[in-house]
Parts: structure tokens; sequence; C-alpha cells
């Protein structure tokens, strides 16, 4: 949506002469600018089709943060990370998929639902993505069924935490990322993170102590 909003905007200046003006559309100021636009128009004209394809081959980047961490990865010095690092927080937000719980929604959340007992997996998908939808109101269900009979009742302790305390511990625990590249992943501070991971293990250990599961998780 970005990309056709800046193409359509572009394309709106361009048809008003320079320096004139069609209602409240205006002109660019000069040929100069006018011609780098056109320039523009055309790279970014490129990037849509190329993306346009993607989409109706099934084929969607999502990157949670994903600018951000663009930004993070051109003034790697000022975030405080190497290259690596930085490669490893953007590994792990690209295989991060998270939407926070909501307690009134059937199943818990209304854009991914898990059925633990149905064993079938839901995802709400975006607009553009709305016609590759196998269920109502633009859902799509996968295929293949869904089963945590591995450590299900570990699942489901992690699944009880709060999405901010589940959010820092896979990132630390499953990713392995180290706390400050989970801060970056998450941005917030590292010390909310080493928080977060603190009483998210707290309650876990508590966990295991009712159930008498020592050494899970």
């Amino acid at each position: 949506m970005g990309l056709r909003r800046a193409c359509w905007r572009i394309r709106s200046r361009l048809a008003v002469p320079v320096g004139g003006r069609h209602g409240r559309v205006r002109g660019y100021a000069s040929r100069a600018e006018r011609l780098e636009k056109q320039r523009r128009l055309h790279q970014l004209t490129a990037r849509l089709e190329s993306v346009e394809v993607h989409i109706a081959q099934g084929r969607v980047s999502v990157v949670r943060g994903g600018r951000r961490l663009l930004r993070t990865r051109q003034h790697l010095g000022e975030a405080g990370l190497t290259e690596p690092q930085w490669r490893r927080c953007w590994e792990a937000a690209r295989w991060f998929v998270t939407a926070d719980g909501e307690a009134d929604k059937p199943l818990g959340n209304e854009t991914i639902r898990v059925h633990p007992e149905e064993g079938w997996l839901e995802l709400k998908l975006p607009l553009p993505l709305a016609h590759l939808a196998n269920r109502p109101h633009g859902r799509y269900r996968l295929s293949c069924p869904v089963r945590f009979s591995y450590r299900a009742e570990a699942w489901a302790a992690v699944a009880s935490l709060s999405p901010k305390l589940r959010e820092a511990l896979l990132l630390v625990e499953l990713f392995g990322l180290t706390y400050r590249e989970a801060a970056e992943v998450l941005r917030v501070p590292e010390g909310t993170v080493k928080s977060r991971v603190f009483q998210a293990r707290l309650r876990l250990a508590a966990w295991r102590s009712e159930e008498g599961r020592a050494g899970e998780l």
C-alpha cells in the first residue's frame, strides 16, 4: 500500500505543470525536481511490479519493525551492533510471528487462532492478500494439522505468559539473541528485556514446581 500511495502522489504532481497548481495539488517547483521525481517514479513502479508478482505467487516477506532494522543496518556504530549481530536480529524478526491476546475474543485472538483440540491454525490475512483466504472474513487456515503433542503442557505454560514476557523469553531462549539484540528487535531498553525475561523465568519456575516437572523448559 505504501508503494502504491507513493506512486499515486508523484503521478498527481507530475500531471501539474512546473510551478503550477491544480486544486490542492501543486506541481514541482523546478524542471530539475520534476525530472528527479520522474526517475523516482520509474524506480518505485519497478519495485511495485516486483512486489505484486510476489503477492500473486503467494510469496510475501514481512519483517516486524523491518524499516527500523534497515535504518539500524545503516548506522551500526550508533546502535552498538556488529553486522553479524544485526543479522541475528533481522533473522529473528523474520521468524517471529506474534499477535497480542484479546481476552474477549474466541480462542484468544483475532489475528492468530490456534485450536489445540481440533488441531488447526488460522491467520488473519492483510487486505492485499485477502483473495488468498480459504475461510470466512479474510482468514487462512493451514492445510496441515497443528499439534502440540511434544511438551504440550510446556507450550501451554509459555502461552499463558503475557505477550511482552513471552516475546522477550522466546527471543532470548529460543532464538538465542543477547539482551541487547532482543532489545533492538523489541524496541525497548536492554534493562527492560532483562526484567521481562527474569519475570518469565520466575513464572515458569513456579509452573514447574506446581506440576512437579523439574528440568522442563
